[in-house]
């Protein structure tokens, strides 16, 4: 008899089980553990063999250094370029698309920061829009705001200077190196001296304040304080005839007042002239005043003395560049170091061609007038750029003018029936915008070579005079004409890189976008500003 095994299935739980996770895992940690022994049994001699050769270290510590080095390099280079830009005036802070709110003002508040000026800084101003009943007893507040908020952060009430002395205006104030000056007329009994107001710009403490004189003037230029002054001849008209008058200038140190360096001009025949526009003036007096050009980036100011019809160009050390003299007189300014004049209006509206001061000591007669720059970084020197604004329909033209000679370096015409809206000059070029208000699709970007006026790139723009740029790029208004937009353009070749619609930044949140009354560029805190219809300007960032 054969004896037979019957063999079938298992019970459940009979047999090997599999091995639970929490003993499979320390096992192949193990596991991996002897690999890497393993394999740096077989790497790590070698390598080490390899490590102890000096030019195996040289090597790898080179490639390591410049692994660290050339993205530290490209930082520092990159704040090296900003600290730079942000030397050039008018040159905005980095731009981007998607610019949000930083913050908002109300109308009075915007309108003081948009006028105000940058001192150590501190935005001060003084334009303001209405006075209350506490400022209207001789004495008027200026303003400092802080441009990374927009808040106040003081407010200073002038006080009259002279003895019974109302403040006629509104003060007039300008940065004079680490200093904030301020300067308006008084009303004396019928007399109208000039006062200023030395303010420190972080606190707004008045450092010291001064009169002038009636007939005398001052202001900022070149870090210093400017005062000139009649200092002989009579206040007032003899009973006929003309009569000849004396004035001094002096440059000053605005925080001491200490004589920098001091110049006395020439006795000047004067005569009484009626100024039936001007209330404060008396019509048996004569006309004077005190004109500083600012010129940027050059730290040097010219100052310009006007004196009946004598007008005199002072260098910034007090030297004389040039005396100007003609009956009527004349109007005398600076453009980008040239000295330029203009016969006065004789009345009708209608003034004489603008002439330029040259090297030789003669005038040469140029086309069109100085073109506004929102941005000068001096890359083009020795050239006076002027625009010519026809209304006849014909096409603007821009014309590049030799400094010394008169010259005209290179003329070009506007490529539609467009008048000029603004420039910026940068980087050797300049940037123009044109405008049509009868037709918004006519106007354009246009890049000029400024040596030679070759035209660079030229793009369709929104029409509107808004010309800006970070150093990077060109910001425009919308090639579309909506007032809510910008494009911003390559400034090499013009390649439209990015459009931003700003609405919704500007607007409060919850509230429904709408159209914007307009964008800007806001020179004072280096960024764009918004203005809405109910009046509130809109900082981006």
């Amino acid at each position: 008899m054969v004896e037979v095994e019957l063999v079938g299935d298992e019970p459940p739980g009979a047999g090997p089980q599999p091995e639970p996770v929490a003993e499979r895992v320390p096992r192949a940690l193990a596991a991996v553990v002897r690999s890497g022994r393993r394999a740096a049994a077989v790497v790590v001699p070698p390598a080490a063999r390899a490590w102890r050769r000096p030019a195996t270290r040289w090597v790898a510590l080179g490639v390591v250094a410049a692994l660290v080095a050339v993205p530290v390099a490209d930082a520092s280079r990159e704040r090296t370029r900003l600290a730079a830009l942000a030397q050039i005036p008018g040159v905005l802070r980095p731009l981007h698309p998607g610019m949000t709110r930083l913050y908002t003002l109300d109308n009075d508040d915007g309108v003081q920061l948009t006028s105000g000026t940058l001192v150590g800084g501190t935005v001060v101003s003084s334009l303001v829009p209405q006075r209350t009943s506490t400022e209207s007893d001789g004495a008027t507040p200026v303003v400092g705001f802080d441009p990374a908020t927009g808040k106040r952060r003081w407010s200073t009430v002038v006080p009259a200077v002279n003895l019974g002395g109302t403040i006629t205006g509104t003060p007039l104030c300008a940065a004079a190196a680490a200093v904030a000056v301020c300067v308006a007329q008084e009303e004396v009994a019928g007399a109208y001296p000039t006062s200023l107001w030395v303010l420190d710009p972080t606190d707004g403490r008045v450092l010291r304040s001064a009169t002038v004189g009636e007939h005398g003037g001052a202001a900022a230029a070149g870090g210093e304080l400017v005062v000139a002054q009649q200092v002989d001849g009579p206040d007032r008209a003899p009973a006929s005839g003309p009569w000849a008058v004396t004035w001094r200038v002096s440059g000053e140190d605005a925080a001491t007042g200490a004589v920098r360096w001091s110049w006395t001009s020439p006795p000047v025949d004067v005569a009484a002239v009626a100024e039936d526009q001007n209330l404060t003036h008396d019509p048996a007096d004569y006309a004077s005043s005190i004109y500083t050009p600012q010129i940027s980036p050059a730290p040097g100011h010219d100052v310009v003395l006007n004196v009946g019809d004598d007008s005199w160009v002072l260098s910034p050390d007090g030297a004389v560049r040039t005396h100007v003299a003609r009956p009527g007189g004349w109007t005398v300014w600076e453009a980008r170091g040239a000295v330029m004049r203009q016969p006065a209006s004789a009345g009708d509206g209608a003034a004489g061609p603008i002439e330029l001061l040259r090297a030789d000591g003669t005038w040469q007669a140029v086309k069109g007038e100085e073109m506004w720059l929102a941005v000068d970084d001096g890359s083009a020197p020795g050239v006076v750029l002027l625009a010519s604004q026809n209304d006849d329909g014909s096409a603007a033209t821009v014309d590049a003018v030799d400094v010394r000679t008169g010259a005209t370096l290179w003329s070009v015409a506007s490529p539609t029936t467009l008048y000029i809206a603004n420039g910026v000059l940068f980087g050797g070029r300049l940037y123009i915008a044109t405008q049509n208000p009868d037709a918004t699709d006519d106007s354009r970007v246009i890049a000029y070579d400024a040596t030679t006026g070759t035209t660079v790139w030229s793009r369709p723009s929104g029409g509107s005079g808004l010309l800006a740029t970070d150093g990077t790029v060109l910001v425009a208004p919308a090639p579309d004409g909506s007032p809510n937009a910008v494009q911003a353009y390559a400034l090499d070749d013009g390649r439209p890189l990015w459009q931003d619609d700003l609405r919704d930044a500007v607007s409060p949140q919850g509230v429904t976008s709408g159209t914007l009354a307009g964008v800007a560029a806001l020179d004072v805190v280096r960024r764009l500003s918004a203005e809405r219809p109910d009046g509130s300007i809109t900082v981006l960032q």
